[in-house]
C-alpha cells in the first residue's frame, strides 16, 4: 500500500505465492515491466522461486509470476533503474548469496541472466544502486564495483586501501551526484562517499551518530546520549537505506533507531532531527519518550520514501512507522498487523530511484 506513505495506515493482505509454502521475503522494489508500466519484484528465501513479479495492479493480482534463477541463489537485494538507452523496460538487477553471481533483466523482469563480475569474492551482495543513466554499483570484499553499460559488465577498484578497509558491505545509495557505501569494519558501521565524477577520490570514514538528551521527553537540551548503528550478526542482514536530494535515512536490520545524514560528494555530515542531530532513537530512555509504541523486539527490516518528504519502515512483528517531514518526527502507522504473526521484511513505494 503506497498510500500509507501519505498517512493512510489501512493495509490489506493476500498470499502472492501459488501452491503451498510461505517463503520468507528478503526485499521488494518498484520498477517497470515490458510495457513500461509499474510493477513490483519481490525476492524470496527459496531455491526454486527466488523472485516473484507482480502484475500492474497489486491490489487485485494475487498470484505473482515466479522467476527461477539458474544457478539458484537466494537474492537479498533487488532494484530497478532507467537505462541509458531510454528503453521503457529499464534494467532490473538483483544480488544476494554471492558465489560470483548477480542477475539482470532488460525485458521488464520477464527473464534474468547471470552476471559474473571479474574479481568478485565471497561477500554477500546486500546493496545495489544506479544513477539512472546507465551506471550501477555495489560493494564486495573491500572492492567497489561499477558498471557503465547498464549492468552488463562491471569493473572493480580498491579505493579504500588505506584509512579503513571494509569488512562486509551492507548497502549503497546514489543521491546528489554521489555514491555512498555503508559497511562494517571491526563490528562498527561506517559510511563513505565520493562524487560521481571521481570514484577514485573518497572521503574519510563517517560513523552515523544520533545524540539526544535523556532528561526531556522530546530529547531537547544538551545531548548526553550517543547512539551508533547496530552491526548485524548475519551476513544476510543489510543497511536499509535510501536517499533523497542528498539526505539519507538508514535503518540497520533489527536496530532501534533511524540514522539520518547528508552527503555532498565525498563529504558526509549529520543532519538535524527534531532535537539533537543524526536521526531519531526510537526506544524510551529515562524521561526521553522515543517513538510511542516502539519496543526493541520490533526492530527495522526495511525503509522506503516517496521522495516528497514521506518515509516509511517495515518492522518485525508486523509494525510500520511513518514520517511525513523527511525523517524528523515519526509515528507508529501499523501496530502488529495480522496480530503480529509475520515480520514485515520489505517495503517499497511506487517511485523510481535515484531521487
Amino acid at each position: 500500500s503506497t498510500s500509507a506513505l501519505s498517512g493512510n495506515a489501512n493495509w490489506t493482505e493476500y498470499d502472492n505465492t501459488d501452491g503451498t509454502g510461505h517463503p520468507r521475503g528478503y526485499d521488494i522494489a518498484y520498477g517497470k515491466n515490458a510495457s513500461g508500466n509499474g510493477i513490483f519484484v519481490c525476492s524470496r528465501d527459496s531455491g526454486t522461486r527466488e523472485l516473484q513479479v507482480s502484475g500492474e495492479d497489486v491490489s487485485v493480482t494475487h498470484d505473482w509470476s515466479v522467476i527461477n534463477l539458474s544457478p539458484s541463489a537466494d537474492q537479498y537485494i533487488v532494484r530497478w533503474a532507467a537505462s541509458s538507452s531510454g528503453a521503457a523496460t529499464g534494467v532490473w538487477m538483483c544480488g544476494g548469496f554471492i558465489n560470483g553471481k548477480l542477475y539482470r533483466s532488460i525485458d521488464g523482469a520477464q527473464t534474468f541472466s547471470q552476471i559474473s563480475p571479474s574479481g568478485i569474492g565471497a561477500d554477500n551482495i546486500t546493496g545495489l544502486a544506479s544513477d539512472g543513466a546507465g551506471k550501477w554499483a555495489f560493494g564486495s570484499d573491500g572492492k567497489f564495483f561499477i558498471s557503465t553499460d547498464d549492468g552488463a559488465t562491471f569493473t572493480s577498484s580498491n579505493p579504500w586501501s588505506s584509512g579503513g578497509t571494509p569488512g562486509n558491505h551492507r548497502g549503497i545509495v546514489y543521491t546528489n551526484n554521489s555514491w555512498v557505501v555503508i559497511y562494517q569494519r571491526s563490528n562498527t558501521i561506517y559510511a563513505r562517499s565520493c562524487a560521481a565524477s571521481d570514484i577514485t577520490d573518497w572521503g574519510t570514514e563517517f560513523q552515523p551518530t544520533i545524540t539526544y538528551n535523556d532528561g526531556s521527553p522530546d530529547g531537547s537540551g544538551t545531548p548526553n546520549k550517543t547512539k551508533n548503528p547496530k552491526n548485524p550478526t548475519s551476513n544476510v542482514s543489510k543497511a536499509n537505506c535510501e536517499g533523497v536530494s542528498g539526505v539519507i535515512c538508514l535503518a540497520m536490520t533489527d536496530d532501534d533507531g533511524i540514522f539520518k545524514f547528508s552527503v555532498d560528494g565525498k563529504v558526509i555530515t549529520n543532519s538535524s532531527a527534531s532535537h539533537g542531530v543524526g536521526g531519531k532513537w526510537f526506544l524510551v530512555d529515562g524521561t526521553y519518550e522515543g517513538v510511542p509504541g516502539y519496543v526493541t523486539a520490533n526492530g527495522f527490516d526495511d525503509i522506503t520514501t516517496d521522495g516528497n518528504g514521506a518515509w516509511m519502515t517495515a518492522n518485525v512483528n508486523g509494525d510500520a512507522y511513518l514520517s511525513t517531514d523527511n525523517g524528523v518526527t515519526w509515528t507508529q502507522a501499523v501496530d502488529a498487523f495480522d496480530g503480529g504473526a509475520d515480520d514485515w521484511n520489505g517495503i517499497a513505494a511506487s517511485v523510481t530511484f535515484p531521487l
